[in-house]
């Protein structure tokens, strides 16, 4: 038998899955950081003082800086929950049979993937989706 078998593929997440699910919480991380330096620039640049900031004066700066935070946060998320959406759309189309390593559509009942050559048992493929989009 050639290829690899059910048993001794690595069920490793794949890169495409990883980053879908770390993107989103990227600006939630940065945000803080990145309005800390844009504040201590406009402090450095005499745009607005520590004062203003402390007391969140309502410089049209800081709104903006805020505002803008917000919507990039917001649109991030939204594109977010659109791929996903997208995601579990076609996963729901094929029935559950997508090739876990490359996502190749396997409803015609393959038991190996002709895009990377994985051997799938189109009974467990299934269960191995749901248990990683539940």
């Amino acid at each position: 038998m050639d290829g690899p078998s059910v048993s001794s593929v690595k069920w490793k997440m794949p890169r495409r899955h990883f980053q879908s699910c770390v993107l989103p919480v990227v600006p939630a991380v940065f945000l803080p950081m990145i309005y800390a330096f844009v504040y201590v620039k406009l402090i450095d640049f005499g745009i607005i003082t520590a004062k203003q900031i402390a007391g969140f004066s309502g410089s049209p700066v800081m709104y903006a800086a805020v505002l803008g935070g917000i919507v990039i946060t917001l649109v991030w998320i939204a594109a977010y929950a659109v791929r996903s959406m997208r995601y579990i759309k076609r996963f729901r189309e094929c029935g559950g049979k997508l090739c876990f390593v490359c996502d190749y559509d396997l409803s015609d009942g393959q038991r190996r993937c002709p895009e990377c050559g994985a051997l799938w048992e189109p009974e467990k493929l299934g269960k191995n989706w749901r248990k990683f989009l539940d």
